[in-house]
């Protein structure tokens, strides 16, 4: 997602990987999707793509690297 390529999500009952779809604000638009139905949300997710997904992956870069320099003060405050 940070990259701005399009994807799906699969289902799984890994609590991880829906953390960081909801935590991200990917939901309603990328759902995760059982295996059955991985390739027509494929085509979806690929319709999607463009300023939208553009949008949502600048912003996840910005919230990375704020993340990143957190860790890097509270590291070097000891």
């Amino acid at each position: 997602m940070t990259y701005g390529v399009p994807f799906v999500p699969l289902l799984t009952e890994d609590p991880k990987v829906r953390n960081n779809i909801e935590s991200w604000g990917l939901s309603v638009l990328f759902p995760a999707v059982p295996a059955p139905d991985l390739a027509a949300q494929a085509c979806r997710s690929l319709e999607l793509s463009g300023p939208l997904l553009a949008g949502h992956a600048a912003r996840l870069r910005v919230a990375a690297h704020a993340n990143m320099q957190r860790l890097a003060e509270c590291i070097l405050e000891g």
